[in-house]
């Protein structure tokens, strides 16, 4: 049996180790860090690397704990280590290179140190080097707690940084968010600010809906989406509509609402505009929500979002709230339920 770790978005740390027990077999959390947790299962390696909310999973190799700890220092522990076992999992893989990283930054080390490394792993494993494109990667992670870990990458990125528009969220983020939705097959579910369209995406990859509904007052993001949902052969429902508004929802007929909403960063919105912005928004929400339906909101405005939720105590539970790191931007993440 392997351990693990996987990296995740800074500040969901109890979800994903939820999610980590709910989704795995026999799940035991060795350590749970800021964006980072350890973690043993016995759940076959091929579906472990399929988990969607983390960013990046590993087999752990060797961990490091020492407040001194340097990349340097990893890598010649590693050198001068008497046995280094290295999981062989397809007769396929035959190529690899060696990735440093210093509190999630790319990272130069001793070059000499490399190329030990690099030849005692080419020993045990019969791999050839490749620092292109490689069939494996080897992670060398140092953390700013004095911690580190040395892994084989067992994840692909689901899309790359550079595929996703201005503002889209990570498929990894998507998930967590439609996860904490209590997501059940009888949900008729809505994004009621779709843009491209991530969200209500992904939860059609998780599969767990009787009806999939996305709206947008911005035509051309729902043409984009339209025409994107037909190509992908999705059964997603995509129409024009103020989210403020909602005319083509009726009351009381939404499960499930995860939407990403305007953090009045590109747009520009004041605070005075936002706060009627955010009224209007959980007003709207009120009214098409189900009784005991459930809204898991990301937004960046996170004291003012919250402060205003205390005018909404008689409409809504707040259950769950997060401070989370979404491309380096601080952000809020709510799950309020309708009374």
């Amino acid at each position: 049996m392997y351990i693990y770790y996987s990296t995740f978005v800074s500040g969901f740390e109890n979800a994903v180790k939820d999610f980590l027990i709910k989704s795995l077999d026999k799940t035991k959390i060795v350590l749970l860090l800021d964006g980072l947790v350890v973690y043993t299962t016995t759940t076959d390696v091929n579906k472990v690397k399929e988990l969607r909310f983390v960013n990046n999973t590993f087999i752990l190799i060797k961990e490091f704990s020492d407040k001194n700890l340097s990349l340097d220092l990893m890598l010649n522990e590693l050198v001068n280590n008497a046995k280094l076992n290295i999981p062989v999992l397809s007769v396929r893989q035959k190529t690899f290179r060696i990735i440093t990283s210093k509190e999630n930054q790319l990272s130069a080390v001793d070059n000499t140190l490399l190329i030990k490394l690099e030849e005692k792993i080419k020993y045990f494993t019969k791999y050839r080097t490749n620092r292109k494109k490689p069939d494996i990667e080897f992670w060398i992670l140092l953390r700013s707690e004095g911690r580190g870990f040395f892994g084989m990458r067992i994840t692909h990125n689901h899309d790359s940084a550079k595929s996703l528009q201005q503002g889209e969220l990570r498929p990894e983020v998507t998930n967590i968010l439609c996860q904490l939705s209590d997501m059940n097959k009888t949900d008729v579910f809505l994004d009621p600010f779709v843009g491209s369209g991530a969200i209500p995406i992904e939860r059609v990859k998780i599969n767990k809906y009787t009806r999939v509904i996305a709206t947008d007052n911005d035509k051309k993001l729902v043409n984009y989406l339209q025409t994107n949902v037909q190509r992908m052969n999705l059964k997603i429902e995509v129409y024009n509509g103020d989210a403020l508004v909602l005319p083509s929802i009726a009351n009381n007929s939404i499960d499930k609402i995860v939407t990403d909403p305007p953090w009045g960063i590109f747009n520009k919105k004041s605070e005075s505009e936002l706060n009627i912005f955010y009224t209007q928004m959980l007003q709207s929400f009120f009214r098409v929500l189900k009784p005991g339906g459930v809204a898991v909101v990301l937004l960046g405005q996170r004291e003012l979002f919250l402060d205003l939720l205390k005018d909404f105590t008689d409409k809504f539970i707040l259950e769950q709230n997060f401070s989370v790191l979404i491309s380096g931007k601080k952000a809020g993440v709510y799950k309020i339920i309708k009374k």
